[in-house]
């Protein structure tokens, strides 16, 4: 993102390309997903990430881009486990698959913009 001059933020107009409801949807299909992800919020140290896991956690519409962020910071700086919140490693293991899914289309889907805006593929 930094390459391209974005931010959690500012790529909050490109999310619903991606079908962010449907992974927020998928995410709170997961049994326990709310306990682990209160597990996260717990942890988390920014603003911006505190509120976006909050609106989540409240049924509300977020930006999805900083649930996963925040995942990965707590998990980055080890305060996270598999099972934080939870007795089972489950929630956080299908959390993250969903997760990995919409960011993986996220970033190949903005990637191939780039490389068509810039006649690099048709």
């Amino acid at each position: 993102m930094d390459c391209c001059g974005l931010n959690l933020s500012g790529m909050a107009p490109l999310l619903p390309l991606y079908k962010p409801g449907d992974c927020e949807a998928a995410i709170r299909n997961v049994e326990h997903h709310d306990s682990f992800l209160k597990a996260v919020l717990q942890h988390l140290d920014r603003a911006s990430h505190r509120t976006q896991m909050q609106k989540f956690l409240s049924g509300k519409s977020c930006n999805l881009l900083y649930v996963a962020a925040g995942i990965r910071h707590i998990f980055a700086h080890g305060k996270l486990t598999p099972n934080s919140g939870v007795p089972l490693t489950v929630p956080a293991q299908e959390i993250s698959t969903i997760m990995v899914d919409f960011l993986f289309r996220v970033m190949d889907g903005e990637f191939i913009g780039r490389l068509r805006a810039n006649g690099i593929v048709t």
